[in-house]
């Protein structure tokens, strides 16, 4: 499309989410966290502010909106909340009885993800 700079879309995008998340609407806080965490993986230059793209900066802000949308009840947050706490994530501390405490919680609301973990943490002992 002719006249329309990529990059103007995507900051379009991430101000629109982050508006969002600052409602406090558990499902942008989780998907803003989302953006965080993969502007780590994948690529760095969706980013329309360059201090997003330095990794200990995005995990902070990742998971500041993460435990937002846990704290509310999201289900999928209080799931990715229990891995970082399980498997530590970027240098952060592992911490069993956290990761247990979230996936419980994503469990009560039937998260696939979190019941198998929760089975698994408790063959494991």
């Amino acid at each position: 499309m002719k006249g329309i700079n990529k990059m103007d879309v995507n900051e379009r995008v991430v101000r629109f989410v982050i508006r969002e998340a600052k409602k406090l609407s558990p499902e942008f806080q989780y998907k803003l966290a989302k953006c965080f965490l993969e502007l780590d993986e994948d690529t760095k230059e969706f980013t329309p502010e360059s201090s997003w793209s330095t990794e200990p900066e995005s995990f902070v802000r990742a998971f500041h909106w993460l435990t937002q949308a846990a704290e509310k009840g999201y289900s999928d947050a209080q799931y990715a909340l229990g891995r970082m706490y399980e498997f530590g994530w970027r240098g952060e501390a592992k911490d069993a009885e956290k990761a247990v405490f979230w996936y419980n919680k994503a469990a009560e609301q039937d998260c696939p993800g979190a019941v198998s973990r929760l089975n698994e943490l408790n063959a494991d002992d």
